[in-house]
C-alpha cells in the first residue's frame, strides 16, 4: 500500500555508526556509543527495543512504530521525541530529513 505524502518515516540518525556497549547484569539500561563522533548515551530497554528494530529495519512508519511501542510503554510518542531530540532518530517526508515529530505537533 503506498503511503500518504504526509507520512512520517522514522529512521536513525544518518551517519552514525551506533554500537552497543556490554549489557549489564544488574540494569536493563544500556549504553550506546556512536563510532562517528564519540557521543553516547544511556538507554532504556523501551529505547533499545527502538534502536533494535531501526537496526534491522531500514525505517518504520511512525504510526506503525507507534503501535508497536504501546505494548511497551504507553510514553511511545515521548520516547521518539526523546530519541529525536537526543539525535538518534531523524523523520523522513518524501526523503527530506525533518525533526521526529511529537504529540503536540500532530496537535498544532
Amino acid at each position: 500500500m503506498p503511503r500518504a505524502s504526509n507520512a512520517v518515516l522514522i529512521v536513525l540518525t544518518p551517519g552514525r555508526a551506533l554500537r552497543w556497549a556490554p549489557r549489564w547484569a544488574c540494569s536493563p539500561d544500556v549504553v550506546l556509543f556512536d563510532a562517528s563522533s564519540g557521543d553516547y548515551w544511556l538507554l532504556s530497554a523501551d529505547g533499545c527495543t527502538v534502536i533494535d528494530w531501526l537496526q534491522s529495519e531500514p525505517g518504520i512508519d511512525r504510526e506503525d512504530l507507534l503501535v508497536r511501542l504501546h505494548n511497551l510503554t504507553p510514553e511511545g510518542d515521548a520516547l521518539l521525541g526523546n530519541l529525536g531530540s537526543a539525535g538518534l532518530l531523524v523523520g523522513l517526508v518524501d526523503g527530506q530529513p525533518v525533526r521526529v515529530p511529537c504529540a503536540a505537533d500532530v496537535l498544532d
